[in-house]
């Protein structure tokens, strides 16, 4: 396969996985609403959904990188250099689109890593808040778990079980 055929594929592979990104970042929106109004249900399809995505993201990734490598081979330039430092080997004609799909990519990964740690902040938050409302109301049983059989046992601090009453 030719370098022109080759850029072409890494483009489309760049604006797919922006594509994916975007629909992740969009059930992500929708899983952070879903978790404020109690939509359990609708927290396990989103989940489900979210899981499939990532999927296809993973791949698409890997058909990116392959190609990248590809790329690298072809113009006899290093793999582990920068993106930036790669698209100055390229073709002139080629260079704009290549710059701001890989911008656009950085952006849109950063929006949906913002999202998924505000949300990671809000559980851990919540489960905090539970944690300090519980000790309060029952303090002898501060750090305990217990099992059916009425033994305690030392709790983790990360949650077994959702409480979808919360």
């Amino acid at each position: 396969m030719n370098s022109q055929q080759n850029i072409i594929k890494l483009k489309a592979s760049i604006k797919d996985e922006i594509s994916l990104f975007g629909n992740f970042l969009k059930l992500e929106n929708s899983l952070n609403e879903s978790v404020k109004s109690k939509n359990w249900e609708k927290v396990n399809n989103l989940l489900a959904n979210l899981s499939d995505i990532s999927v296809k993201v993973e791949k698409t990734e890997k058909k990116r990188h392959k190609t990248y490598i590809d790329l690298c081979g072809e113009y006899k330039i290093k793999t582990d250099m920068s993106f930036e430092s790669f698209i100055d080997h390229v073709p002139a004609k080629e260079k704009d689109d290549l710059n701001k799909l890989q911008k656009e990519l950085a952006q849109t990964t950063k929006k949906v890593k913002k999202i998924s740690i505000g949300m990671s902040s809000h559980f851990k938050y919540m489960c905090e808040t539970i944690n300090q409302l519980l000790e309060e109301i029952f303090p002898y049983r501060k750090g305990k778990i217990y099992s059916r059989q009425g033994k305690a046992s030392e709790a983790s601090s990360d949650p077994v079980v959702i409480n979808k009453r919360l």
